[in-house]
């Protein structure tokens, strides 16, 4: 590169600078550059934090799936613990009621009992009282026949 007679490469500082203006151009310049390597220390910080953001997010989103998951186990625990409870209420549900339906069926069972009782009783008066009138008559059939004799 050409540089005139009067100027300074504007990349290159002189740490003793021989004149105000030149000094002047060289704080320039590296002010100039400065923003472009801030620019791209922000970048950096920005992609850094974006990282950490980002990481911050994933570690708060495990927290969640790993609270989900507890809850889901405890969920299903209740879930089966209420299942169970259910299942009690209704065997004995079912045990009551089967014990009112042979509780019923017994109580029929002891009213056609109560009626074969008394069947058999009627039964067993009738056929004594036909026993008696039958000997009765056999009685009175011997007497004409001891009379006629």
């Amino acid at each position: 590169m050409s540089f005139s007679s009067g100027q300074k490469d504007m990349r290159h500082v002189d740490p003793c600078p021989n004149d105000f203006n030149t000094s002047f151009t060289a704080i320039k310049t590296i002010e100039d550059e400065w923003p472009v390597k801030r620019s791209k220390k922000d970048e950096v910080d920005s992609l850094g934090s974006i990282v950490r953001i980002k990481e911050a997010e994933a570690q708060m989103f495990q927290s969640h799936a790993a609270d989900a998951r507890g809850e889901a186990v405890s969920l299903r625990q209740l879930a089966r613990l209420e299942s169970m409870k259910l299942n009690e209420v209704y065997y004995e549900k079912l045990s009551k009621l089967c014990l009112q339906e042979t509780e019923e069926r017994r109580r029929k069972k002891m009213e056609d009992l109560k009626t074969l009782e008394n069947a058999h009783s009627d039964y067993c008066e009738m056929k004594m009282r036909l026993d008696r009138e039958v000997a009765g008559l056999l009685n009175r059939m011997e007497a004409a026949k001891q009379l006629l004799v």
